[in-house]
């Protein structure tokens, strides 16, 4: 069965890589974008940020805001 196949290659359901992908996709608009949660969530997919969020730190330890400031590269351009 094609589910089966697809757990064997990917080591995850169907649901948890779709959901693995969105993080992914919310993770990489956090970084390079200004876009709020609200519209990042919307885009990627979820119905109600309150539950973007919550997977979100689910998956990746972290909320969205801290995620943003601990890997975003801005740079302090003061001097």
């Amino acid at each position: 069965m094609i589910i089966t196949r697809f757990k064997e290659a990917t080591s995850s359901s169907v649901y948890q890589y779709i959901l693995d992908k969105k993080v992914e996709s919310i993770s990489n608009e956090l970084l390079t974008t200004d876009k709020s949660l609200l519209d990042i969530a919307i885009e990627t997919g979820f119905n109600d940020v309150r539950n973007a969020y919550r997977i979100f730190k689910n998956k990746t330890g972290y909320t969205p805001m801290n995620f943003k400031e601990k890997f975003s590269q801005k740079t302090d351009t003061k001097r």
